[in-house]
């Protein structure tokens, strides 16, 4: 367990600045059911602002669980 939280966008920052995401990298945000697509392009911009020279790719996983898989290459 890498990090917890209430705002789901926090902890997929959260997250990457654990896996050492750094400019340069891909980050692809997957997100689930339990999320809108506002809320999700919200996320993204957050992990934009956070890491302005990232790639980001927002992709509706439709998962049912989990509200973000979150995939650095």
């Amino acid at each position: 367990l890498v990090a917890v939280g209430d705002d789901p966008s926090d902890v997929v920052v959260s997250v990457l600045r654990a896996s050492e995401a750094s400019d340069g990298n891909l980050v692809t945000v997957y997100w689930g059911e339990p999320v809108s697509a506002e809320a999700a392009a919200s996320a993204r911009d957050r992990v934009l602002s956070e890491f302005p020279e990232t790639e980001v790719e927002l992709v509706r996983g439709g998962q049912p669980n989990y509200h973000y898989i979150v995939s650095v290459e």
